[in-house]
Parts: structure tokens; sequence; C-alpha cells
């Protein structure tokens, strides 16, 4: 769609957003610590389609936190 209609597209990258409702959670917690980054806008007029997802995918993925599950007890999860 934005590439047909030759519009930026705004990637966007939400970390947190799993402690909002953890699984077997029955109800969300109060107060998680959820962070949303916007990063630069990806023109899209004249490029290919896979182009544009490589590019935004790889800006989204830049702002995701990375989980460290080498101390993580499977009840963790």
């Amino acid at each position: 769609m934005a590439q047909k209609a030759k519009a930026l597209i705004i990637p966007v990258s939400i970390c947190g957003v799993g402690e909002v409702m953890p699984i077997g959670a029955c109800v969300p917690m109060f107060r998680p610590h959820v962070t949303m980054r916007l990063h630069p806008p990806i023109n899209t007029d004249g490029r290919e389609l896979d182009d544009i997802i490589k590019e935004t995918r790889d800006a989204v993925e830049s702002g995701l936190a990375q989980r460290d599950y080498s101390a993580m007890k499977i009840e963790d999860l």
C-alpha cells in the first residue's frame, strides 16, 4: 500500500509488552515498563518491495531489546 501511494513508512519498535500481560497471567500488570521507539522514515517511492520490507524489518529489529534467555528457567517463560 505505502509503495503504491508513494508514502513514507515510519517503523516503530515496541518493547516490554510481554510484561503487561505475561503468559499465564489472569490480569494485566499495573506498572510495566513499555517503551516505544520511532525510527526515521523510509522512502518507498521507486523502490522494490523486498528492499522496503528488509529496511523496515531491520529498523524495527534494531530497536528491540535483546532478552537474555541463558539464565532463565522454563518456569520463567
